[in-house]
């Protein structure tokens, strides 16, 4: 049952003139040619053909009742519904790694700031190693910029 309502739909699609029941209707005769002189073959087919059809009615006569449970725990927050896009997870990664790059650049441009400061002022020595740390904040921000670059 659920093949051939793939293959009414496949051919809707390809043809909006397609009819499936005209084109399945000589098998159909002839299975049932076959069945009035009880070939086993068909009545298989028929009986799972019939069995798939029972099945498809109790789902579709079950289906508003689930729907309408479905909306109530959605309503009431029972049920949370859950939507993940990998080329947004993808994008929001790579915001935050230019954002934490960003916050990088300004500590150690802080840094370098400090260090200037320190060499006009004659403290050599301290403005050496606010140099150094500016170095090493400067430097993992270009280092994850390249990162983020070769990953994207």
């Amino acid at each position: 049952m659920r093949a051939l309502s793939t293959l009414e739909g496949i051919g809707r699609g390809l043809d909006a003139n397609f009819n499936f029941l005209e084109i399945a209707k000589p098998y159909a005769v002839m299975l049932m040619d076959n069945n009035k002189n009880n070939s086993p073959l068909s009545s298989v087919l028929l009986g799972e053909l019939g069995r798939q059809a029972a099945q498809a009615g109790n789902s579709a006569f079950a289906l508003p009742r689930r729907i309408e449970e479905t909306i109530a725990k959605l309503e009431s927050g029972d049920l949370r519904l859950r939507v993940r896009s990998q080329e947004t997870d993808r994008i929001l990664r790579r915001i935050s790694t230019l954002g934490q790059s960003g916050i990088y650049g300004v500590v150690g441009s802080a840094f370098l700031i400090t260090a200037t400061l320190l060499l006009i002022h004659g403290w050599t020595w301290l403005a050496v190693i606010a140099g150094a740390i500016a170095l090493f904040w400067l430097g993992s921000m270009v280092r994850l910029i390249a990162r983020t670059e070769r990953i994207h």
